[in-house]
């Protein structure tokens, strides 16, 4: 995950996907949580729902386990 966040970071997505798959999708919601952060300081979003929350965090840990199982069992893993 780190070697495809610094890929994405100097702009080579392509790079950044074959090393993680859901490096996009984790950025865009750290991103976001950021965003809302922000907002929600100044009272300008309503607290977000624990409900709402976990499912975004069980949602994005299931997405995780699968794309690992995945490129293990098709031996796509990058080496480390």
């Amino acid at each position: 995950m780190t070697r495809a966040a610094s890929s994405l970071i100097r702009g080579d997505f392509g790079a950044a996907i074959v090393f993680h798959p859901l490096i996009v999708l984790i950025s865009l919601q750290a991103f976001g949580a950021w965003v809302w952060y922000l907002l929600r300081r100044k009272d300008r979003v309503e607290p977000m729902s624990q409900r709402t929350l976990v499912v975004i965090l069980a949602t994005t840990g299931v997405a995780l386990v699968l794309v690992w199982v995945v490129r293990l069992m098709s031996g796509t893993l990058p080496a480390v």
